[in-house]
C-alpha cells in the first residue's frame, strides 16, 4: 500500500482522537480496527476515476484504449469525443458482467463512474449523453482454474448508456 497524503491524514486524524481514548481500551481496540479495515479495503476511487478518464481522452483523440481495458470483456467505445464531465461514482460489491465468451463472472469489488459525454455519430451529428463506466481491481482466473481472482490495477470492464 502505498502512503499518500490522503491516509497520513487519516494516520494523524487517528492519533489524534486515541489521545483522548487512552482511558477507555474497548472503545480504543473498536476505533483502531475500523481504522485497519479502511486502510486495508480499496476506497481509493481516485485511481479507478482516472483509468476511465484516460480512456475517455483516449477516445478523444482515437487513440488506442486497450490498456484501460480488461481484455475478457467486450468493450462500447464512442466516437469523436468533445467534451466529458464526471457526475459522480459508486462502489458496487457484487457486479455480475457476461464476458466476451459468454459466461457470467461476479466481482467482488467494482466501481461505477457515471459521465456526462458529448461526441458526434460517424456522420457528424452532436450526441449528449449519460455513459456508465464499471471498473474493478480483480483480475479473472485462467479458464478452467479453481484460482480466486487475482489483484490488479484497476481496468474498465463494461461501457453502457445509462439506460442499461
Amino acid at each position: 500500500m502505498k502512503l499518500n497524503e490522503t491516509n497520513v491524514n487519516r494516520v494523524n486524524s487517528l492519533f489524534n482522537y486515541l489521545e483522548g481514548l487512552k482511558k477507555n481500551k474497548k472503545v480504543l481496540y473498536s476505533v483502531l480496527a475500523v481504522f485497519v479495515l479502511l486502510i486495508i479495503w480499496p476506497s481509493d476511487t481516485g485511481q479507478s476515476r482516472k483509468v476511465a478518464e484516460n480512456m475517455i481522452d483516449a477516445w478523444e483523440v482515437d487513440e488506442s484504449y486497450d490498456e484501460y481495458c480488461n481484455n475478457d470483456f467486450n468493450i462500447t467505445s464512442l466516437f469523436n469525443v468533445k467534451d466529458y464531465e464526471h457526475i459522480f461514482d459508486k462502489k458496487i460489491e457484487d457486479l455480475k458482467i457476461v464476458t466476451a465468451q459468454g459466461y457470467y463472472v461476479t466481482f467482488p469489488n467494482a466501481i461505477i463512474h457515471k459521465f456526462r459525454i458529448k461526441s458526434t455519430t460517424r456522420g457528424g451529428s452532436p450526441v449528449e449523453g449519460i455513459w456508465n463506466i464499471y471498473l474493478s481491481n480483480r483480475t479473472l482466473p485462467e479458464r478452467g482454474s479453481e484460482d480466486d481472482m487475482g489483484h490488479d490495477d484497476w481496468k474498465v470492464i463494461y461501457v453502457g448508456d445509462s439506460s442499461e
